[in-house]
């Protein structure tokens, strides 16, 4: 039926299981110091956000940090905003 062809032997799960599992490790191995150094960022990210919503419950909301310039109208005279 084949003429003469052989049927390719079955794949071995429990070699191509250890290769994959090795590799994970050995990048997960490359990767921890990163990831600790990740999860430090995380906990002081969360810690600055805790202490800024603490400084916000006592002082109130932050000023903006560049307000628009006001400018007199020459011809009412009112003060306007200038547009960029």
């Amino acid at each position: 039926m084949l003429g003469g062809a052989r049927r390719p032997p079955r794949p071995n799960d429990i070699s191509m299981l250890c290769k994959t599992l090795k590799q994970l490790m050995k990048i997960h191995n490359k990767l921890r110091p990163f990831m600790k150094e990740q999860a430090e960022l995380l906990k002081q990210m969360e810690w600055e956000d805790h202490v800024k919503a603490m400084v916000r419950k006592v002082y109130g909301e932050d000023p903006p940090a560049n307000p628009p310039p006001l400018c007199q109208n020459s011809k009412t005279g009112k003060e306007t905003v200038n547009k960029r």
